[in-house]
């Protein structure tokens, strides 16, 4: 039987909530899958059980410590999977980060052995700033390269699909060893999108955001990205944005594709990538 674990200990998104930030229905979209659903400790339990098919970590809200990071390290190297989804924004686009990812066990550590680094910005799309029906802080993603672009090994399971990210940070990949990681999910490219670095001017009213190239992080920008270690099979799939697969939006376009998709591919269960019907949430 295969399990799935999300953390908990450090004010992330679970599986029991059924507020609007809360990941109930993803849990019961993964109970259509076959997946048994728990939550884990790991400042009760000093290991990733052995039964974990993927472990998901929504959202930290304070930073994992190095004793944490040393167990998830343990629990991929012997081929498990693991989901990182950030929200170093928290709920509010105008508030600076909680942490610096540049400083965080869990993010130096991915940017260091999986060579997946988390942006310290927030990923705009100018279509949307004159938009009263939408945020440009929720960038959209469709198939097309002016609009986003999917790659990888679940790219084919968004193949005409839009998914939207909000409040998400941008990625960077890098070579780290014997992983080579993949950008998964794309923005279209600057200046129509970028990752806005200002974040103390995104706070203050009347404050229109414009690309800067010289500071900001011109697209296109990675919102997902996938990365492999071939030799010990472990597989690790990071989002900077959590929120796309929250209650509220999880039923929306092609979120939920891209979230089963990805807790289907960390486990090693690819040829098992239907999709449970949308309709069927609880």
């Amino acid at each position: 039987q295969r399990k799935v674990y999300f953390l908990v200990g450090e004010g992330e998104r679970s599986p029991e909530q059924f507020s609007e930030t809360g990941y109930s229905q993803a849990k019961s979209g993964l109970a259509r899958l076959n997946y048994t659903v728990e939550s884990l400790s790991l400042l009760i339990s000093p290991t990733v059980p052995s039964d974990a098919s993927v472990l998901v970590i929504a959202a930290p809200s304070q930073p994992l410590s190095q004793p944490q990071v040393d167990a998830l390290d343990a629990y991929l190297k012997s081929g498990g999977g693991l989901l990182v989804l950030a929200d170093p924004i928290a709920t509010d686009a105008t508030r600076p980060f909680v942490f610096d990812p540049a400083t965080d066990p869990l993010f130096t550590y991915l940017g260091a052995t999986w060579g997946i680094t988390l942006q310290k910005d927030l990923v705009l799309d100018s279509q949307f700033l004159d938009n009263p029906n939408w945020s440009p802080s929720w960038p959209v993603v469709q198939p097309d390269q002016q609009i986003g672009n999917y790659s990888g090994p679940i790219a084919d399971k968004l193949v005409g699909l839009a998914t939207f990210y909000p409040t998400a940070s941008s990625l960077t990949t890098a070579p780290a060893g014997e992983v080579t990681p993949e950008r998964v999910v794309e923005t279209s490219p600057a200046p129509g999108v970028w990752g806005e670095t200002d974040l103390a001017g995104l706070g203050q009213q009347g404050y229109l955001p414009t690309y800067d190239a010289a500071a900001d992080h011109g697209g296109p920008v990675a919102l997902a990205a996938t990365a492999e270690n071939l030799t010990s099979k472990g597989r690790v799939f990071v989002a900077g944005d959590v929120d796309f697969a929250s209650n509220t939006f999880l039923q929306q376009y092609g979120n939920s594709d891209l979230f089963y998709s990805a807790v289907n591919w960390a486990s090693g269960q690819t040829e098992l990538l239907n999709l449970p019907p949308k309709s069927q949430t609880t």
